[in-house]
């Protein structure tokens, strides 16, 4: 569903499927994917691909473990930034562009409204994960 330029997810990611992702673009990740149903390895495959009217790369992501039918398919990236506003299908972060530019992004809102509140009240830059439009975790 496409609302002005956010798109939304028509069918939400499962936690299990938010989690990998999540592993995936942690800086500080020094061990292999493991398949969250049967604990065989990943393989994973990612594709770049500049966003339309910006010079930030997105992520083409195919994840499929070598044993069992687990899968994602998912079009991720991260933003380093700040909570601007948020309700609950919107967030505006503010962050910087690829050229140093201040930018505010507006993704749909797949976040916890709690931690949504904690964060924007302290101001402190997070990244967060993106998928398919819509911020699902922060990245810690």
């Amino acid at each position: 569903m496409v609302d002005g330029n956010i798109v939304y997810m028509e069918e939400m990611l499962e936690k299990k499927e938010i989690d990998v992702l999540k592993d995936l673009w942690r800086s500080d990740n020094k061990r292999l994917l493991v398949c969250p149903v049967c604990g065989g390895s990943l393989k994973v495959n990612m594709h770049p691909r500049t966003l339309h009217g910006s010079f930030r790369v997105s992520y083409d992501t195919f994840i499929e473990c070598e044993n069992c039918t687990f899968s994602v398919e998912a079009n991720a990236f991260k933003v380093f930034g700040a909570v601007k506003s948020f309700d609950e299908k919107t967030i505006d972060i503010s962050s910087w562009s690829t050229l140093g530019d201040r930018e505010i992004n507006s993704f749909g809102n797949g976040l916890d409204e709690e931690i949504l509140r904690e964060i924007s009240s302290s101001g402190e830059l997070t990244e967060f994960l993106v998928v398919n439009g819509q911020v699902v975790a922060i990245i810690d």
